[in-house]
This record gives C-alpha cells, sequence and structure tokens, in this order.
C-alpha cells in the first residue's frame, strides 16, 4: 500500500515523497501501539478488573465483561477500519493508469 501511496503521490505532486510517507507510517504504527494500551487499560478500569490477586482468583464475571469489552472494541475499530479502507479508490484499471501515467513521466523524463 506504501508504494500505491507513493505513487499516486508522484503523480499528483510531481516528486517523490517517501521521507514524508515513511516517517508518517512509523507515527502511526507506534500512535497505534499506544492507543491499544490505552484502549486496554481503559477497558480494564471499565470493567473493575481486579489488579491486586492472584489471576487464579479472577472472578467468572470479569472475565466475561472482559471478553465482551474486547470483542466490542474489536468490533467497532475493525468497522471504521474497513469503512476508511472503502473509501480508497483503488481498482485494477486505476492501478493501469497510475502505472501507464508513471511509464509516460519516466520515458518522456530520459
Amino acid at each position: 500500500m506504501s508504494a500505491d501511496v507513493t505513487d499516486e503521490l508522484l503523480l499528483q505532486a510531481g516528486k517523490r515523497l517517501e521521507a514524508a510517507i515513511l516517517p508518517g507510517q512509523t507515527f502511526m504504527n507506534k500512535s497505534a501501539g499506544a492507543f491499544g494500551a490505552l484502549l486496554a487499560g481503559t477497558l480494564l478500569t471499565l470493567i473493575a478488573y481486579p489488579s491486586a490477586i492472584d489471576t487464579a482468583q479472577v472472578f467468572e464475571d470479569a472475565l466475561a465483561r472482559l471478553g465482551l469489552g474486547n470483542m466490542i472494541s474489536w468490533l467497532v475499530l475493525e468497522s471504521i477500519g474497513i469503512w476508511l479502507i472503502s473509501m480508497c479508490d483503488i481498482s485494477r484499471a486505476t492501478l493501469a493508469a497510475e502505472l501507464a501515467a508513471l511509464q509516460a513521466a519516466k520515458t518522456a523524463g530520459n
């Protein structure tokens, strides 16, 4: 997907912008990890998961709430991700057109 974004930006801006894309990806990966930790901590707080007892003593209702919270979080986040990906207008035809335009620009530049 990064290559597709790079090609699209090359066509739009007329120059290669990998130096802006790769740090952006790294930032998003780190942000996703931090958001995941924040979401996990918030979920554990919301379900009142016990923190100072042995894991063998965790009550079944706490585990059920944890599973339900995890399922709901997963469904919401996956739905958002699917919606965002569906907003991208990438098809075989658009990819072929972009590749043809890039090839034409490359041959014109030589």
